[in-house]
């Protein structure tokens, strides 16, 4: 358990080494945004690596299973294809603020752990031996709870949130966007659009430079960033980029 996500991602630590379980505490995006491509690493794959300072690296089974603790609103990015997390709220109603012993509920819950209630556990873990998990997929039926689709939908990219609000609310409406057709506009006219989207939704500290803003819109299919005699534009194909939008974060359009 530590607060420092630094304790597993640094390449010089063994803090991950023969664990079954790590915990990090007050996990933020300001911590994981950096490091999400190393968390999907230590969460799926077999096999991990350290390297001790002054020595060869070592190779290890990874059994490390991963609970992250947090009070901010957005502790990491859930990506649309996301298949490792489940995250619940944690509620107040069980902290039984009036009861005398306080927290009562977890003192209980601590008893049962602590080894306190063995008939209860033996049930538990036979339950647990009896369920048939050959042919099961967790990834597939693993709880999809509302705070995981709200974190979800917040680690969307604001230019792609862009995107859906003018194939959804007409912020292009002075073009057409039919199926099949196919719209050219400047990249300095689209980011000054996207500029008053960002301040008009309540995203005005959120700022994007117009290359990150280029660079982000073309990555989805059907929008491509070209360049003629007056500069560099945008050439958007609606049918694919709804097609896109629809199948990758789940939008819905009217047809």
């Amino acid at each position: 358990s530590s607060e420092n996500l630094n304790t597993w991602t640094d390449k010089h630590s063994n803090a991950r080494v023969c664990k079954f379980l790590s915990i990090l505490e007050e996990c933020s995006g300001k911590d994981t945004f950096n490091s999400i491509g190393k968390l999907k690493s230590f969460i799926t794959d077999k096999k991990s690596y350290y390297n001790p300072k002054g020595k060869d690296m070592e190779n290890f089974n990874n059994y490390s299973r991963w609970v992250f603790n947090t009070n901010n609103a957005s502790p990491m990015k859930i990506g649309p294809d996301d298949r490792r997390y489940v995250i619940f709220d944690c509620w107040t109603d069980y902290l039984d603020w009036e009861d005398e012993p306080r927290n009562k509920y977890f003192t209980d819950l601590y008893n049962i752990v602590d080894g306190n209630y063995h008939e209860e556990l033996v049930e538990f873990f036979i339950y647990i031996m009896k369920l048939d998990v050959k042919v099961y997929n967790f990834s597939l039926n693993r709880p999809k709870t509302k705070a995981y689709e709200e974190l979800k939908e917040n680690s969307i990219s604001l230019p792609v949130r862009y995107v859906d609000s003018f194939l959804t609310l007409a912020f292009l409406d002075d073009v057409d966007m039919s199926a099949g057709i196919t719209t050219k506009i400047s990249v300095g006219q689209l980011y000054t659009r996207f500029n008053d989207y960002r301040k008009l939704t309540g995203y005005e500290d959120m700022k994007y430079h117009i290359n990150s803003f280029g660079k982000a819109l073309g990555k989805i299919p059907g929008i491509e960033c070209k360049r003629n005699s007056h500069g560099r534009f945008f050439e958007i194909n609606y049918s694919v980029v709804k097609y896109y939008m629809g199948k990758h974060y789940g939008y819905k359009y009217e047809t």
